[in-house]
């Protein structure tokens, strides 16, 4: 097939995502276990480069070919990778926090307007003018909603005002509730999901993960909350891991990064719990931790060369 950037697939911002979960896990790893700074820093240069680059080349694609653009906006999965603009921007901004607050605010404050736009005309266009089936919904649907608990990940320190902050806070947490059993019901009493998307049900992991970091920063303690955020974030993780031989059967796909935030977000929220820990059990989250670190740097690793392999192969930009 002829490759063409009228069929840039939206699914390649959800490297950022993977990205930026990366560096941000490795930075806790720095300020727990004394990694060098210059791990994190790497990886979040890489993840702003890559962004940049995609962001042109999606303007480029809105500007030459409007239709292709308007189809993945109205698409039950391209719509949802499309989110992961802002929400790559606002995911930036908490890789570049320890490094250079400036720039951190700068991604935020694109990030933040941007995103409600996206939220809001997604809600839009499932409440009042959805022409979806309940077999086309995913776990890509938290992306544009449950993804406003990043903002506080930030935000929390950038902000003017502290109150958006609780704001994204409590939607992105009513909305992880209420799209958490809508899915379930789909994965319960319909057909299997279609192999690709099959790495996309971990993204059930990253809504508590995120949400536990996000309520550490906005200043909650370790209490019945956040633990039921992180246990359940963990348990959803165990559960998956499980069917650890189905997953790496399933064939590459770009759908495939899905694997990466939210491991990458399981990681960071670990090393939170050894640093807020006060007992015996900070040492037991710090070990885990360095062992989720060391099994989610693989696999985006993996994920990295082989997206790279497609790219140069001429699999990505060519007509599904």
């Amino acid at each position: 097939m002829k490759n063409s950037l009228e069929h840039m697939p939206p699914a390649l911002f959800a490297s950022v995502m993977g990205l930026c979960g990366l560096s941000m896990a490795w930075e806790r790893a720095h300020k727990i276990l004394g990694f060098s700074s210059a791990i994190n820093a790497g990886i979040a240069y890489l993840a702003t480069f890559i962004w940049i680059l995609l962001v042109i080349l999606y303007c480029i694609k809105l500007i030459k070919f409007p239709r292709a653009v308007l189809k993945d906006l109205n698409h039950p999965v391209k719509l949802n990778f499309i989110a992961a603009i802002p929400i790559g921007a606002l995911l930036l901004a908490a890789s570049w926090l320890p490094i250079n607050e400036k720039i951190a605010a700068i991604f935020w404050a694109f990030g933040v307007p941007v995103y409600i736009v996206f939220a809001l005309l997604t809600l839009d266009k499932w409440i009042f003018r959805s022409q979806f089936q309940i077999t086309q919904l995913n776990a890509t649907w938290f992306i544009p909603i449950v993804g406003s608990v990043i903002v506080p990940l930030a935000g929390a320190k950038i902000a003017p005002i502290g109150d958006i902050n609780h704001l994204f806070f409590s939607v992105g947490i009513t909305f992880w509730l209420i799209l958490f059993c809508i899915v379930l019901y789909r994965l319960f009493f319909h057909d299997p999901l279609p192999a690709k998307l099959a790495p996309t049900l971990f993204i059930l992991v990253a809504p508590p993960a995120v949400g536990f970091s996000s309520y550490i920063r906005l200043g909650g303690e370790l209490n019945a909350f956040s633990q039921l955020l992180y246990f359940d974030a963990l348990f959803i993780a165990l559960l998956l891991s499980l069917q650890i031989v189905r997953f790496i059967k399933t064939p590459f796909a770009l759908s495939a990064w899905g694997y990466s935030f939210p491991l990458a977000a399981l990681t960071a929220a670990t090393f939170v719990m050894s640093e807020i820990c006060a007992d015996e059990s900070q040492k037991i989250y710090a070990n885990f931790g360095l062992f989720l670190l060391g099994v989610i740097t693989l696999i985006i690793a993996f994920l990295f060369i082989r997206t790279l392999a497609w790219i140069f192969s001429g699999k990505v930009f060519v007509a599904e």
